[in-house]
């Protein structure tokens, strides 16, 4: 199934949401049921969106429809070579300290990567130079103002697959994020623990300042 970007930001819409009824969904792309439901019915069909019975009282459930696996990893296409060089760097040696060295150098590079297109200014604004600056590397990140001040949000994982067999690639990301901002961030929600996006927010104050643009 190839899809256009119409098709990209329904499933963002999903990703970032969570289950979505018709009506929802009617409401958000201002189109009709029918059209809805078109393109559900091309996402089912292609195992990317399904649909989840939610239950009402004693009444019969009505049902939403969410994005799958399949569906995440079509809108992490554009993250395959990234990926890719992740896998070879983790899997080139089953010592634990090697694996160590190899994800610490890979921060190291990632942070000094991004860190360039960010300058300086408050953490908000540089959080939002990051976020930006991600984006323009392909990935679907924003920057929210959440109740408990600025973070990043990112909807579709990078390396979904990967990080389900090793989790260490969450906090080879984290540890990007912090060395480019100059802060101690906490990875919040994370898409592998079945919340809708993998959000990244600054430490509480008093915790150590890590240097920026890839420092040890």
């Amino acid at each position: 199934m190839s899809i256009d970007e119409h098709d990209r930001e329904f499933l963002r819409v999903l990703a970032s949401s969570g289950p979505m009824s018709v009506d929802s969904l009617c409401d958000h792309f201002h189109v009709t049921p029918t059209a809805i439901r078109q393109r559900l019915s091309r996402f089912q069909a292609a195992d990317s969106v399904e649909r989840v019975a939610v239950k009402q009282g004693r009444g019969r459930p009505r049902y939403d429809y969410a994005i799958t696996n399949a569906g995440r990893r079509r809108l992490r296409e554009n993250y395959e070579e990234l990926a890719t060089v992740l896998w070879r760097e983790l899997c080139s040696s089953s010592d634990e300290a090697v694996r160590a060295a190899a994800l610490d150098h890979m921060a190291k590079a990632l942070s000094e990567r991004y860190g360039a297109e960010v300058g300086d200014g408050d953490l908000a604004t540089r959080m939002a130079q990051l976020g930006e600056a991600l984006r323009n590397f392909g990935f679907d990140v924003q920057m929210v103002e959440g109740p408990d001040g600025p973070a990043l949000q990112e909807v579709s994982c990078p390396y979904h697959d990967l990080a389900e067999q090793d989790r260490h690639l969450c906090e080879l990301e984290r540890e990007v994020f912090q060395r480019v901002l100059g802060t101690e961030m906490v990875l919040k929600n994370c898409c592998m623990s079945g919340d809708s996006c993998c959000e990244f927010v600054p430490a509480p104050a008093g915790l150590a300042v890590i240097g920026n643009g890839g420092a040890s």
